[in-house]
């Protein structure tokens, strides 16, 4: 149970990293939208978690147990939303 709060604020930080005072550059529709598709991506972890919980407990993935790959995901799909968020990729150009 605390695991699926942890990742619903983690899908929640995702979709604030959206928001956007003033202009919207290219490179910022860019963002927005690898934000939203991380926090949809964290979201459908933890339903699918949540729904086949008994099953994939002893389902296995490549040799790792389901359950432990899809947070695993979830967690990848955050840290791409912050490493974007640091503008390390898809920076806003500035003026020439």
């Amino acid at each position: 149970m605390s695991a699926s709060g942890l990742f619903l604020t983690l899908a929640i930080f995702a979709l604030l990293f959206r928001q956007s005072r003033g202009f919207m550059t290219p490179e910022k529709r860019k963002r927005n939208a690898i934000y939203l598709g991380c926090a949809i991506v964290i979201v459908l972890c933890i339903a699918t978690i949540g729904v086949f919980s008994d099953s994939l407990k002893t389902s296995l993935w490549l040799g790792i147990p389901a359950f432990y790959a899809l947070e695993t995901l979830a967690l990848w799909a955050f840290g791409i939303s912050w490493f974007i968020k640091g503008e390390t990729l898809f920076k806003d150009k500035t003026p020439a």
